[in-house]
């Protein structure tokens, strides 16, 4: 019985971080057509700058980019939360063998992210 919190939990996790970053994408999709790119270039190529995540100096000034930028990251992230957050859950529960497996992709997760050994 105790398992039906637990998934609602996750489950809310998973639709606020969803929401968040769509919410940050509508802005900054928005904003990029009202005011265009603070670089005057191309959307696809501006996303691209060089693989530079967003500053925050770039997201207080409300650049389009940026805050795309953020909204893409953030949902990448929001599966990421919730490996982190059943890492915890198992934790808490003392499921030794599922803390083991579940660090086990977080950590491989992390390190696609961090872009260690990539194909090709």
């Amino acid at each position: 019985m105790r398992a039906r919190p637990v998934e609602e939990r996750i489950g809310v996790l998973l639709r606020t971080g969803v929401a968040v970053a769509g919410a940050v994408l509508v802005l900054g999709f928005a904003a990029f057509f009202l005011h265009g790119s603070s670089q005057g270039g191309f959307l696809q190529a501006d996303l691209l700058r060089h693989g530079t995540p967003p500053t925050l100096r770039e997201l207080a000034h409300g650049d389009p980019v940026a805050l795309l930028q953020l909204g893409i990251l953030l949902l990448i992230l929001t599966p990421i939360l919730r490996v982190a957050a059943t890492l915890v859950l198992f934790a808490a529960e003392r499921d030794w063998i599922f803390v083991g497996i579940t660090a086990g992709v977080l950590g491989i997760l992390l390190l696609g992210l961090a872009g260690v050994g990539g194909c090709g």
